[in-house]
């Protein structure tokens, strides 16, 4: 587990709705904290499988601008996988990710949480050569890390 606290001062960040409309522009927008910690866990369950999960909490916040939002990073995301490994030449990863809503500009638009299941195979042809393959959003739902672009 781990944990941080950090506080920034003339933090450089992106500020939305500058003039022109629909430009932005990086700016020193003063005092920032940041704050959050990080869980991870594994488990080898047998000699060909192992399973685990990361749990992330991150609150970011500006100090001097309260009204100023960090953009893309969620406040909480869970990633729950397991490896199979059912011979020495094939490794298969699965994982499911959920995100909780994130802000896409600074002014405070919200992209929504979503969930997502991935599927990954990775296959061995000789000692130094392999190929990989995978599907993201395997059960192809819409979803958006920026409000407004799915």
């Amino acid at each position: 587990m781990d944990l941080y606290y950090i506080q920034i001062r003339d933090i450089i960040q992106r500020v939305d709705n500058v003039a022109p409309p629909n430009l932005f522009q990086l700016q020193n927008t003063g005092k920032a904290r940041f704050y959050g910690s990080e869980l991870n866990v594994s488990y080898q369950a047998l000699r060909q499988l192992k399973i685990g999960a990361n749990y992330s909490f991150i609150r970011r916040e500006n100090i001097s601008r309260p009204e100023l939002k960090f953009i893309d990073v969620p406040e909480h995301k869970l990633l729950a996988y397991l490896t199979l490994r059912p011979t020495s030449w094939l490794q298969v990863f699965a994982s499911t990710e959920y995100n909780t809503r994130r802000y896409s500009t600074s002014a405070g638009t919200e992209a929504g949480g979503f969930a997502l299941l991935n599927l990954n195979a990775q296959v061995r042809l000789h000692r130094w050569v392999g190929m990989e393959g995978g599907v993201n959003n395997l059960a192809d739902r819409l979803y958006s890390l920026v409000e407004g672009f799915p």
